[in-house]
């Protein structure tokens, strides 16, 4: 993966919270808006857990209450 990760045309940071950002549009179209519902985000290490925190951190921008679980730790 850190291959495919060096070979992007983009910063990985770019990269990141792109996905973070389409994932975070995806549930809000998926609960229908977003102010006072509820999301549990399950993340990972590496890259893909911190996809999820950016769309963690961009449900919370629109009202959403969300817990972040490290499925690393739990």
């Amino acid at each position: 993966m850190a291959a495919v990760d060096a070979a992007a045309p983009e910063p990985l940071d770019v990269l990141i919270d792109r996905a973070g950002a389409a994932v975070a549009r995806a549930v809000l179209d998926e609960l229908g808006g977003g102010y006072g519902r509820r999301v549990a985000v399950l993340v990972g290490k590496g890259s893909n857990g911190a996809d999820g925190r950016v769309a963690a951190e961009r449900l919370g921008r629109r009202g959403v209450r969300t817990s972040v679980v490290d499925a690393a730790s739990a």
